[in-house]
């Protein structure tokens, strides 16, 4: 082989041999156990959070209880607000919070943050020209997976 020829491309590396049966009834055993274990969880949890350990009084804020050999539980609780804006409710409340003129405009600004939200489909429908201006303040990247075994339906 002389410098001036290319080397030729590497083989891919073959796919790795899967017993496609076993790992599926492995991956659906463990999702089940998963699902499980995070519903006991959370039972447990709620049942320590509402136990004299904590002050009940309390209902936002962080509490914590020495436990012995340096171990200590620590109770978070948080309050938990979701607006709702699907048809631009939150919008028109600040027009309306504006209309008042009791609250300034800089003031009824800072009441809500917005996520900006893609929809593909819209965005599909754009010219070139158009998603030229869209897509430098867009990352796209690939999702995790979905996998869901569908149980047969019950037999009537």
């Amino acid at each position: 082989m002389t410098l001036l020829s290319p080397s030729p491309a590497p083989a891919p590396a073959p796919a790795p041999v899967v017993d496609t049966e076993a790992t599926l009834t492995e991956w659906y055993a463990i999702t089940r156990q998963i699902a499980e274990l995070k519903t006991r969880e959370m039972t447990l949890r709620k049942t320590i959070e509402a136990s004299t350990f904590f002050d009940q009084s309390k209902l936002k804020g962080t509490q914590t209880k020495e436990l012995g050999a340096g171990y200590q539980l620590k109770l978070v609780r948080r309050i938990t607000t979701k607006v709702e804006n699907k048809k631009n409710e939150a919008f028109d409340a600040l027009i309306k919070l504006r209309n008042l003129g009791g609250i300034s405009i800089e003031h009824a600004n800072d009441l809500f943050t917005f996520d900006a939200n893609m929809k593909t489909t819209v965005y599909n429908l754009l010219s070139d020209e158009e998603k030229s201006i869209i897509d430098p303040i867009v990352t796209t990247k690939q999702g995790s997976p979905d996998l869901k075994i569908i149980e047969p339906k019950a037999k009537k």
